[in-house]
């Protein structure tokens, strides 16, 4: 027991050290909230209680609910050593983008906290999955976060369930996972090990003072029995960069898409050996850059081209998004606003990565330009310039926690940052 109070801060420290001083110091786990620690935040987005239906996915709420409660939305890592994942069968909403070196991150977004099963493994936020998931209210469930993430936290006072807040209050370690060697023989990272569960996550509302309940605004528009209106899409193969891929296969008896990945076998949840399914696929078109940093990347969230694919179908489409608390808003290619169909929705932002490509029925759909600016539709409201950056704000002051009667604890390290490909 000794050893093990004395390697963990040990670990803890040294993987702090390594990531320099973009991500903020973390307090020693509480077992219960201080008073201070009661949120007092303001409603981050400007909407109403969803009282028909849930703003994920448009289905009916279950017998009984009066209102959606806030989403969940978990960031779970996408590498290699991250496989298979927990917990993300049970998502109602996939977002793959990538974020540095080519590697893409999923933001994975539950209707409600009993959702969320086993998952992870848990990893660091970006502000661009910030900005998707703030229209709906959601509630991020992470490992520490970018600076500019940080940054977009504390500019919009947004109370999360981050692990170098709440440690392992909130976050379990796979003990067997960490003994997993890669091909090479070796031991996978740490940061491969971090999941968290539904009974956790409830503890993490309390620790942080978070309400479920709170207004927001649907994810798209949802139509029952909605279909595009073109060409058929049965096989989709995508590639993000020259190390990620996606793939999705309809199945004409259960009206899904099955999702593939790396080397193009199926994407699989770690808890069941299910396949992931969705009724939904949107591919969205967006300018990106590079942050000042020279690192990370700036996704121009204002609008851009895509495809909508469901039911064996796809369509052309324009999308838009009027600023960070707004939703994101689909067109037909003249302009007229569409609805998708209700259920499971995976979204993938296709950002220009060098290795970028997108077949439908083995054609070809990128012809290799560049991205276009984004256009706004005709009938809809000029989409506005990109939002700059919040800029720096103190990190927020530590809350004075009281001491622990048990054993310390660890607090799950946060992540390095990944070193884009050469």
């Amino acid at each position: 027991m000794k050893k093990r109070q004395l390697w963990i801060p040990i670990l803890c420290a040294a993987v702090l050290a390594s990531c320099g001083n973009s991500q903020p110091q973390n307090p020693k786990p509480t077992t219960e909230p201080s008073a201070s620690a009661v949120s007092t935040q303001q409603p981050i987005v400007q909407a109403q209680a969803q009282t028909q239906a849930f703003p994920l996915t448009g289905m009916p709420l279950a017998e009984g609910m009066t209102q959606a409660p806030r989403p969940i939305a978990i960031m779970v890592d996408n590498t290699r050593d991250a496989y298979p994942q927990w917990g993300i069968g049970g998502a109602q909403v996939i977002v793959e983008a990538v974020t540095e070196g080519g590697i893409t991150r999923l933001m994975c977004l539950y209707n409600q906290v009993q959702d969320v099963q086993k998952t992870g493994p848990i990893r660091s936020v970006r502000d661009m999955f910030l900005q998707l998931a703030m229209p709906l209210n959601a509630i991020p469930v992470h490992i520490g976060g970018s600076s500019f993430a940080n940054n977009f936290l504390n500019y919009y006072n947004w109370v999360t369930i981050d692990g170098l807040r709440v440690g392992v209050n909130v976050f379990d370690y796979d003990k067997d996972r960490a003994l997993v060697r890669d091909a090479a023989g070796k031991k996978i990272g740490r940061e491969h090990c971090w999941y968290t569960h539904a009974e956790a996550v409830q503890n993490g509302l309390s620790m942080r003072g978070i309400s479920i309940d709170g207004a927001m605004l649907p994810l798209v528009d949802f139509k029952q029995g909605a279909t595009p209106s073109e060409g058929a899409a049965t096989q989709i193969q995508v590639s993000y960069s020259f190390s990620a891929q996606s793939g999705f296969s309809y199945q004409a008896d259960t009206k899904k898409y099955l999702k593939t990945s790396y080397d193009n076998l199926p994407h699989i949840d770690g808890n069941d050996g299910s396949q992931l399914a969705f009724e939904n696929v949107l591919l969205l078109r967006c300018e990106t850059y590079l942050k000042p940093d020279g690192v990370h990347t700036d996704f121009n969230l204002s609008g851009g081209k895509g495809w909508w694919i469901s039911g064996g179908k796809m369509q052309p489409i324009r999308w838009q998004k009027n600023g960070v608390q707004q939703p994101i808003e689909l067109f037909d290619m003249q302009g007229n606003a569409i609805s998708i169909a209700t259920g499971k929705t995976y979204i993938g932002f296709l950002s220009g990565t060098a290795g970028e490509s997108l077949t439908v029925e083995g054609a070809s759909l990128l012809d290799g330009s560049p991205v276009e600016p984004p256009i706004a539709s005709p009938t809809a409201t000029p989409a506005p310039s990109p939002t700059p950056t919040p800029a720096p704000t103190p990190v927020p002051t530590q809350e004075p926690t009281p001491a622990p009667t048990q054993e310390p604890t660890a607090v799950p390290p946060p992540e390095a940052t990944p070193v884009p490909a050469v």
